[in-house]
């Protein structure tokens, strides 16, 4: 059994920037998305996360491509 990648974006819901672009094989998008905001991968995620979270805010998960 293949399983699917999927390339996906996390965006500011704020103004609709893209901060970061990953992929993942084995975990569905929205797993990912939690992994990222409770244990972001760089200190710039962690900085734009955290700025998020003070504000009441989550990253969107946008699909790229599966």
């Amino acid at each position: 059994m293949t399983k699917a990648t999927t390339i996906y974006a996390l965006i500011d819901p704020r103004d609709k920037t893209q901060h970061y672009i990953g992929k993942t094989i084995q975990n569905p998008p929205q797993k990912r998305l939690r992994q990222h905001i409770k244990n972001p991968a760089t200190d710039n995620l962690s900085e734009w996360v955290g700025d998020l979270e003070v504000n009441g805010l989550k990253p969107d998960l946008e699909i790229l491509e599966t």
